[in-house]
């Protein structure tokens, strides 16, 4: 139902997109909706979204967080995460699956039980579900 695709979750509007898309198309997706890819501040709020979305997203959903090297021109650090919308760095540190970082630039979030929260850096290509807020 697209109803439970929306959801309004402390004071924010998510969107549970359960179409899959790459990273790129999925950003530019939230940006059709008014919003963006979901841009957490902190690792217990992303644990809490990502279980919220496990009703709609049974899997894993793309965030707007990326390693700071991609694209960016000289000086970027590989596994400096800055958020997708305005290049910040992230401030808190990112709850890693236990395979740890790969050398790929997009963060995709698990929404399962007993890893529900826990990042992933994927090749951008990839295509998932994601989670926008608008």
């Amino acid at each position: 139902m697209i109803q439970d695709m929306y959801q309004l979750i402390h004071g924010k509007c998510f969107y549970f997109e359960k179409e899959t898309k790459n990273f790129l198309d999925a950003s530019e997706n939230c940006k059709k909706k008014g919003g963006r890819l979901y841009e957490p501040k902190n690792g217990s709020e992303l644990k809490n979204i990502a279980k919220i979305a496990h009703d709609v997203i049974r899997q894993l959903a793309w965030i707007g967080i990326l390693d700071s090297a991609t694209g960016a021109p000289g000086g970027a650090i590989e596994g400096t995460y800055v958020y997708d919308s305005n290049g910040q760095n992230i401030k808190f540190t990112l709850p890693w699956y236990t395979y740890g970082q790969q050398a790929y630039s997009c963060i995709e979030v698990y929404t399962q039980p007993n890893i529900q929260g826990k990042v992933f850096n994927e090749h951008c290509s990839r295509i998932r579900s994601s989670i926008c807020e608008l």
